[in-house]
């Protein structure tokens, strides 16, 4: 279900709809709006034929004052007067002979002579075709899909729109004149001065904005706390990789582009690690333990590849191992009976390396999953 609109909401939306294309001011007075529904009545004051009632989601739609869109029969006077003012007296009338809002009249445009429109288009802002191509068909066309775009962030006075790469002069309101092609400016491009502020600022700020929102998307649900350690990030733009350091792995790059999008570490898999590992890890981190997980040693090697190690904890030259029930036991979802053995034969060398190597290696069995912090309690008393 959509938010229900404020009035405040609805008249600056209506604002931006119902918009004069020559003044770049609001064609009503919205003074005695009290919006409640979009399907409630509300008074607009049309400012040349004072108040009408229309329902918001109509209004919203397009539809205006009544006498103003034509739906109050014009008189052929009415019609050119409405014209010029519109047109900004920029075409012949003479051949006019009005009927309704949707049979077609003669206009003369002074560069290309007669075509023929309906009243309902011309007195919208529509044209002659040939003037401004079929994109733009004028200077009005232009200045209302500016302000569609735009809203009153610039003033249009000045320009005088000849096509879609000709520049025409543009007023900023912080900034004054500028001069941009209507091509680029429908393009989304702006003042060059607001924008030179704008990536300036943005230059100042993006490594701290990239931080903050790396923060809220890559977060441990368990403490709510960061996952990863950015105090190597060095932004430079959204493509050029960045140091991140994961708790578990260390450094590693990755693109802020791709690290906003969702992605972190390659090594881990956290919702993949066993309950031991996690419990392992609570411990260490807690304890303030440096440790390195999935650690390989260059010289521990199984049969074609290196063996990794649960963890291993440099500052002391320990390994620790969390065996589950595929360690003791032929357990289907693992592989079965080969696979037992193939885990025996790792962990056999794995002993051997550490006994070779004077590597201190603590093995805590599934069965102990619930004792795992005094284990390490009583390992690391030995040790220190």
């Amino acid at each position: 279900m959509s938010k229900k609109l404020t009035t405040e909401e609805f008249i600056e939306r209506a604002k931006i709809i119902h918009v004069n294309r020559i003044t770049n001011e609001s064609k009503y007075d919205y003074s005695l709006v009290e919006y409640k529904n979009s399907k409630t009545k509300i008074k607009i004051i049309c400012k040349e034929h004072g108040v009408f009632e229309q329902t918001p989601n109509d209004h919203l739609s397009g539809c205006g004052c009544v006498e103003c869109s034509g739906l109050k029969k014009l008189t052929t006077e009415e019609f050119i007067e409405k014209s010029n003012k519109v047109h900004s007296n920029i075409y012949d009338y003479s051949l006019v002979e009005y009927f309704n809002n949707n049979t077609k009249v003669k206009i003369i445009c002074n560069n290309h002579g007669v075509f023929e429109q309906i009243p309902a288009s011309h007195l919208g802002g529509h044209g002659c075709g040939k003037c401004g191509g079929t994109a733009l068909r004028n200077t009005i066309e232009f200045i209302e899909k500016s302000i569609i775009i735009y809203g009153y962030t610039y003033n249009y006075e000045l320009v005088e729109y000849v096509n879609s790469i000709i520049k025409v002069k543009i007023i900023c309101k912080k900034h004054g004149v500028f001069e941009q092609s209507p091509d680029k400016h429908l393009a989304g491009h702006q003042c060059p001065f607001c924008g030179f502020e704008e990536s300036s600022l943005k230059r100042a700020n993006t490594s701290e904005y990239f931080i903050e929102k790396s923060k809220i998307i890559h977060i441990n649900e368990k403490t709510c706390e960061p996952k990863y350690d950015y105090s190597k990030v060095n932004y430079v733009q959204n493509k050029t990789k960045v140091i991140v350091i994961c708790p578990l792995h260390g450094d590693f790059q990755i693109t802020p582009s791709s690290h906003l999008n969702g992605y972190g570490c390659k090594k881990c898999n956290f919702s993949k690690i066993s309950k031991g590992e996690k419990g392992i890890i609570e411990f260490l981190k807690k304890n303030n333990i440096e440790f390195i997980h999935q650690h390989k040693f260059n010289d521990c090697i199984g049969i074609s590849n290196k063996l990794p190690f649960d963890f291993y904890l440099p500052k002391y030259n320990t390994c620790i191992e969390f065996d589950g029930r595929q360690h003791f036991e032929s357990v289907k979802k693992f592989g079965g009976e080969k696979n037992f053995l193939d885990i025996q034969r790792t962990d056999n060398i794995k002993n051997k390396y550490c006994l070779n190597n004077n590597i201190k290696l603590i093995r805590i069995s599934y069965l102990n999953l619930k004792n795992i912090n005094e284990i390490l309690e009583k390992e690391f008393n030995c040790i220190e």
